[in-house]
């Protein structure tokens, strides 16, 4: 990368990182326990196996988070732990959360409730932007997956991102309250013209914080608060980035129980929300199992299957057919080790409750899917980009739509841009951005004028014959985000002759010169699509909010005696109602 840069640019970068760099033996003595540590005693051999052994100790330190009394003693133990897992993990790198975490709250607290939003996110998104480019510019290893602190940082941006929006949305829920704008008090209703943009504006901001009302806060939670939750040993590695009122829930037992008080003598007590406790047992075991199954089957096939082998002249003397399939089998093998990531960090959740979905109105257990990654199976049989991208890192998902997306105005732009910033600067992350957005286009365009002549149903030829063909567009796009270089993606990308890109571009232009289908077709199709909708639905329990009293200190006059009715419908407001899934009001 120093290469490709300007003369001066690169001067002023060597010695902009150049002056970190001398900060190192400051910063030494606040690491009690590095990753040199296991290193030298020869506990394991490389700094991976360090990484991976820390997972592992994630479920020790759950069960003992699981056996502590509810109260501040969690919150300390989860910062204490999860320091220590970033220390033996990342050596003197582990200060760059301390010190994000630190200026970020010191924001939290001194910025205006009505700029804490913008501040804030702006803040940590600079910050990692800085320390993707200082680890690409030094970086040797440009193939694949490899680990270094700012895994750790992405996961602490969200949080922090999330966490001042819950801020500014509990002080939008509060006072706009007041100011609500309808024909009884004299002021102009939603759809007067006369409006000003202002008011416009405020609006949507306000539709925007109450449909994700259930994880608002009135007031910043303490320093030992903001720090248990920012240093969560559970998700502090690799996630998953869940909300603060999730976090909290576990470590007050409110997921579980509701505390009442006496009005005689001030006692408190605890009563079940539910029926009975859910077991945590198999929730815990059965990510952990399915971790260890994807681990193997891709440590099994990975010196065969692996991204280097795709810029060697063995492949390129492969046939058309055998590259193909080889790009496929690669990208699937590969896809194991993130899913066994993911898998490891749900169960270390679970054992302690902070992934329990909490129970619904008949008190029974909705189950554990808070800490869910990603859904596997819906990804790997996805039959449209867009279940596959929800499906895919689903946390990452839903922090983008509800803190990106419906923020600002719905601009795809500004997610497409706060995405690239949080994944990275390689050039592959922004190659493949173009032809996803390329393929979103011609399935838009396909769905609107060939869809409506065949069955909806998944399962059809038609469907099984899409999937395919998605899939196999999907391979030949997703190597880019492993292979990383623009070197290395055009390299791959000419192997094949470029055949998906002159696919999706001949698609777009012959298609785009059908006539759409009559009204009648497209009315038949859509009624066949809502009686499947309605028959899928039938088989689904009611999705309910996990922790409907978790809305934040918002006191029960505001947002909890709000969050205990079920919500006025509003075609234009979109109402999150758990962690993994959303649906239109």
């Amino acid at each position: 990368m120093d290469q490709s840069l300007p003369k001066a640019f690169s001067f002023a970068l060597h010695r902009f990182f150049g002056a970190f760099e001398r900060l190192e033996p400051i910063v030494e003595w606040t690491v009690l326990i590095g990753p040199e540590y296991f290193l030298e005693r020869y506990i394991v051999s490389s700094r991976a196996q360090v990484f991976l052994t820390m997972m592992l100790a994630c479920y020790p330190f759950g069960l003992i988070m699981h056996l502590l009394p509810y109260g501040r003693i969690r919150h300390a133990y989860s910062f204490v732990v999860g320091s220590f897992l970033l220390q033996s993990c990342w050596g003197i790198h582990w200060i760059h959360t301390p010190v994000t975490c630190l200026i970020s709250y010191a924001m939290l607290r001194l910025c205006p409730r009505d700029k804490v939003q913008q501040v804030v996110p702006t803040f940590v998104m600079f910050y990692l932007g800085m320390a993707h480019f200082q680890h690409q510019y030094t970086v040797t290893n440009v193939l694949g997956l490899d680990i270094y602190f700012t895994a750790s940082h992405m996961i602490l941006t969200q949080k922090i991102y999330m966490l001042a929006y819950n801020l500014h949305d509990g002080y939008l829920i509060s006072t706009k309250k007041k100011e609500k704008m309808d024909c009884d008090t004299g002021r102009k209703q939603e759809n007067d013209p006369t409006k000003s943009k202002a008011d416009q504006e405020a609006e949507e901001a306000l539709k925007a914080a109450q449909s994700c009302a259930q994880y608002a806060l009135s007031e910043c939670p303490s320093l030992l608060e903001f720090l248990g939750y920012t240093f969560c040993f559970s998700n502090v590695l690799v996630g998953p980035s869940y909300e603060y009122s999730y976090y909290r829930s576990a470590c007050d037992g409110s997921n579980l129980y509701i505390t009442k008080v006496n009005k005689n003598d001030g006692t408190t007590t605890r009563v079940l929300r539910g029926k009975q406790i859910p077991s945590n047992i198999l929730p815990t075991l059965g990510p952990l199992f399915k971790a260890f199954l994807m681990i193997s089957f891709a440590s099994i096939f990975d010196r065969a299957c692996n991204y280097r082998r795709l810029l060697t002249p063995w492949f390129h003397n492969l046939t058309a057919k055998q590259k193909h399939f080889y790009n496929w089998l690669t990208n699937f093998i590969n896809r194991f080790k993130v899913y066994f990531t993911w898998c490891f960090a749900e169960g270390s959740n679970n054992i302690w409750y902070a992934g329990f979905n909490g129970y619904d109105e008949d008190g029974n257990s909705q189950g554990f899917t808070i800490s869910r990654g990603a859904d596997i199976l819906q990804l790997e049989t996805c039959e449209s980009i867009k279940v596959g991208t929800k499906a895919w890192n689903t946390k990452t998902s839903q922090w983008l739509l509800k803190y990106v997306y419906i923020r600002n105005k719905n601009r795809l732009g500004i997610v497409y841009a706060v995405s690239a910033i949080w994944h990275g600067f390689f050039p592959g992350y922004y190659m493949l951005a173009v032809i996803i957005w390329l393929m979103s286009q011609c399935e838009r365009l396909g769905r609107r004028k060939i869809s409506p002549y065949f069955s909806p149903k998944k399962w059809s030829f038609y469907g099984v014959s899409y999937i395919v063909v998605l899939h196999s567009l999907g391979s030949y796009a997703t190597t880019a985000f492993f292979l990383r270089s623009a070197e290395n993606v055009m390299d791959n990308w000419r192997s094949h002759n470029y055949w998906g890109h002159i696919v999706l571009v001949l698609y777009y232009v012959i298609v785009s010169q059908f006539p759409d289908p009559p009204q009648h077709v497209v009315a038949s199709c859509q009624a066949e699509k809502k009686a499947l909708a309605q028959q899928g639905a039938k088989l689904e329990l009611p999705q309910t909010s996990p922790h409907k009293s978790m809305s934040g200190r918002l006191g029960t006059a505001t947002i909890d005696t709000m969050m205990m009715r079920t919500p006025p419908k509003d075609p234009a407001r979109v109402r999150f109602t758990d962690e993994t899934k959303y649906h239109d009001s």
